[in-house]
């Protein structure tokens, strides 16, 4: 039910990818889904799974949100992420925890 899932380490991450329409009604919507379901898939779904791993959330939209989006997702643990032409970028948070495996976020 997630759109992306990985443990490693005793890491797991959790992944929710939205696309946007360029739009600030759809960024809210989009924003809100995603917050809904990281949450919403980290306590029912991937619990189970990941075992005894710390999982850390990382919200990934096909271009970036807006800077209050990105603080409110940050203020509740969520990394942000967007799809660039060389790759991703990313806010401070998804560097931290995402750095050691997208090179384009150290």
């Amino acid at each position: 039910p997630f759109d992306v899932f990985a443990v490693r380490d005793q890491i797991g991450i959790l992944g929710e990818v939205k696309t946007l329409d360029g739009t600030q009604d759809d960024e809210r919507e989009r924003v809100r889904d995603a917050f809904g379901q990281l949450f919403y898939y980290e306590a029912f779904v991937t619990k189970p799974i990941a075992g005894g791993a710390t999982i850390y959330k990382v919200a990934c939209f096909e271009r970036p949100i807006n800077a209050e989006h990105q603080r409110w997702f940050n203020e509740a643990g969520i990394a942000t992420i967007w799809k660039t032409n060389g790759g991703f970028a990313g806010d401070k948070l998804a560097a931290r925890i995402l750095g050691g495996y997208l090179e384009e976020l150290r």
